[in-house]
């Protein structure tokens, strides 16, 4: 969880810098390694003041650590902001990919096991 990373802060002056450096720092060992990584991250509370809540990368302070990352791979679920549905359907939306294939895939929120179903 990218937020709870730390390291830098006392070198960098705001938040936004310090994130940067972390995932560009993770990314070089991930790299050098030749191994996946996998970085979780919540969005900002400003997503849930907009009418389309569908998250995107620019919700990720402004893009400035999409760039450094191969891939950015969002949830969604419309049940989360409607109380008025029982619709457990959810969203993988691929929004960015190395491979350059950006899209949504539709699956079903299991949630008597917790987990995401085809």
């Amino acid at each position: 969880y990218i937020q709870l990373v730390t390291g830098a802060a006392n070198r960098l002056i705001n938040g936004h810098d310090n994130i940067r450096w972390i995932v560009q720092s993770i990314s070089r060992i991930a790299a050098e390694r030749q191994i996946p990584v996998v970085l979780l991250s919540t969005l900002p509370r400003s997503v849930e003041f907009r009418l389309n809540k569908r998250p995107c990368l620019e919700d990720m302070y402004y893009g400035i650590y999409a760039r450094d990352v191969d891939q950015v791979i969002f949830l969604y679920r419309e049940k989360i902001y409607r109380d008025d549905t029982q619709d457990d359907s959810a969203e993988i939306i691929i929004a960015k990919s190395k491979s350059g294939i950006n899209q949504t895939v539709q699956v079903w929120f299991n949630e008597k096991h917790r987990r995401f179903e085809k």
